[in-house]
């Protein structure tokens, strides 16, 4: 067995990763923004043709089986990808171990998800849900088989390796969608392209890690892993539970149609801030996690990374707060008009989000798994009481206004819980997201005055003003930088600028 860790040494060793903690996080940064960014094109790029060739019927349908079966994801992971990542000594035999047990948890996951068909065929009272269940639970075996692969890269940090992979993924699963959208197959476009994703990054991360995993072993060590990785799938649950529970009651009270426009509303929001943060909170936790043991290193890398994400998310949010209505007709047709509401509630979400949800990376990093635990419950909890609210007073519309007023009600406790025992300040949390929260909302201001008092009538005359609104906070950008309010301009190539003085 050490002749293995000898031969797979460059993937469990970090020791080259201490020494190059800024330059391997600014390159891994900069790579995965710019694959996020070509993802969040090509997907935007997708949902506008598939919006035009499918109804909100066929993505409410997939949506309701979307949302319950993604419980059985949780606990195809484990929470055992953390505990690869973050580990500081970490051996072949440990890894290997882990991978078994994420393939056992995957294949019954898609196990589960079958035997949960016919349960969402009764909660919906719609017949086609269990074809697309039990087609749906393929993935989740595909994704088992490849959770560990994935957590040695980014352990790695080779960001770069998995960026491509994402975007080849992408690529090949949009046009696979558009084929099958356009030869009349409806959802089902939606379903393999689900599917197709998973496979895809399986083979992917097998490709570039060339690592090949041994039997079980008993005796080597497993147990702290699994310990780590419970935590961490406890809260994955909860989370899940807040993000799922609003579509499962809208998809329930108003059927598959209005969950359409639920779901769509919430799409591009989701995407804004979603695909940002997954580039920078991957790249977040390994950083972080090897800083763990110096203060100072630690708390001045993740100010950084809170103000990279509050400059990308608040100020496409604001923008997408907007113009809600003009890029729904626009982009995805008139006849989606109806999200625009919930787009404009949702944007409020991920406008804040990002940046609240930074926070639960610093009890991650430091190795406070319980804690992050009990974060997700409180975060949890407050949805499920105010999304319950929303559905008696407000119907779709309340739920959606629910889950936004939750997360700010939760947002002292989850922060206090976050930065105890940390280096992490609040004063100096809210100093660093000051900047792009007041230069947004000014944006914001400005050009909601000049919607009511100029309202653009022609399709050119709102592209210009949306292509005004968007120079606008560019060049606030570049002011803000040279003025040194807020963020640094190169914050992404240079996140960890002070970081790496001491490496």
């Amino acid at each position: 067995m050490k002749s293995l860790d000898k031969k797979y040494a460059a993937l469990f060793d970090t020791i080259n990763i201490n020494k190059e903690v800024g330059r391997r996080s600014a390159m891994s940064g900069i790579a995965n923004l710019a694959s996020q960014s070509l993802s969040l094109v090509i997907t935007f790029g997708r949902a506008g043709i598939l919006a035009r060739l499918l109804t909100p019927d066929d993505y409410g349908v997939f949506t309701m089986v979307l949302v319950i079966s993604v419980f059985a994801a949780i606990f195809k992971d484990l929470g055992l990808s953390t505990a690869t990542i973050r580990e500081k000594v970490i051996t072949h035999a440990q890894v290997s171990n882990l991978f078994w047990i994420n393939c056992m948890v995957g294949f019954t996951s898609m196990m589960v998800v079958i035997a949960l068909a016919p349960l969402m065929v009764w909660f919906y009272n719609d017949f086609r849900l269990q074809p697309i269940a039990c087609a749906l639970s393929i993935g989740f075996l595909f994704a088992g088989l490849s959770v560990q692969h994935q957590a040695l890269l980014k352990r790695q940090m080779r960001f770069r390796e998995i960026a491509w992979i994402t975007v080849l993924s992408t690529i090949l699963t949009t046009l696979l969608g558009i084929v099958i959208a356009w030869k009349g197959h409806k959802y089902w476009a939606l379903v393999w392209m689900n599917v197709g994703m998973n496979f895809l990054m399986m083979i992917g991360f097998w490709y570039c890690t060339k690592w090949v995993p041994s039997l079980p072993k008993k005796g080597v060590g497993t147990i702290k892993f699994l310990k780590i990785g419970l935590d961490v799938a406890g809260l994955n649950a909860f989370s899940t539970l807040t993000k799922t529970i609003d579509k499962i009651l809208a998809g329930k009270i108003a059927g598959a149609s209005q969950l359409g426009f639920y779901s769509k509303g919430s799409q591009i929001p989701g995407l804004v801030s979603g695909q940002f943060r997954m580039a920078l909170f991957s790249v977040s936790l390994p950083a972080l996690s090897a800083l763990q043991s110096e203060k100072e290193r630690f708390s001045e890398f993740y100010y950084r990374f809170l103000s990279s994400i509050s400059w990308l998310t608040m100020t496409a949010s604001a923008f997408c707060f907007l113009f809600a209505n003009e890029i729904i007709v626009l982009y995805f047709g008139a006849r989606w008009e109806t999200s625009t509401v919930y787009m404009r509630i949702f944007t409020l979400q991920s406008f804040l989000m990002p940046a609240i949800t930074s926070l639960d990376q610093v009890p991650l990093a430091l190795g406070f798994s319980r804690r992050y635990l009990a974060v997700g419950i409180i975060r949890s909890l407050s949805t499920i009481i105010c999304v319950l609210i929303g559905v008696i007073y407000g119907g779709t519309i309340g739920i959606a206004i629910g889950v936004v007023v939750a997360n700010l009600l939760s947002f002292c406790p989850f922060a206090m819980l976050c930065v105890k025992d940390s280096p992490v300040l609040i004063s100096i949390y809210f100093r660093t997201i000051a900047g792009p929260l007041l230069v947004s909302l000014l944006i914001v201001g400005v050009f909601f005055l000049f919607k009511q008092y100029h309202p653009t009538t022609t399709i050119v005359s709102k592209i210009t003003l949306m292509g005004g609104c968007i120079s606008t906070m560019a060049v606030c950008f570049i002011c803000c930088d040279y003025l040194g309010v807020g963020s640094k301009l190169r914050v992404i190539s240079k996140i960890v600028e002070k970081v790496s003085v001491k490496s």
